[in-house]
């Protein structure tokens, strides 16, 4: 019998503790950088920004009653228009 039989009470069970202080090491790597890639890419400024038309939210603004019947009709006619 080994001395880490007796201690231990079997090599695979310090085996096993040594697999183990490898990959919790690399998976809080492996989190942390996931972590600062997301912060990265959530705080760029640089983003495209999402394209729509004017008449587009124009209708969205009257479909959350941000306008009402005749601003609605006023501004969807000048956009219609044009400058």
């Amino acid at each position: 019998m080994m001395w880490w039989d007796r201690a231990c009470g079997s090599a695979y069970w310090t085996a096993g503790w040594g697999v183990m202080h490898a990959i919790i090491p690399l998976t809080l790597l492996a989190f942390l950088v996931f972590g600062v890639i997301l912060l990265v890419r959530k705080g760029r400024s640089d983003a495209p920004l999402e394209k729509r038309s004017g008449l587009e939210i124009l209708d969205e603004r009257y479909a959350r009653g941000d306008l009402d019947r005749e601003e609605y009709l006023q501004k969807r006619k000048d956009l219609e228009v044009g400058p």
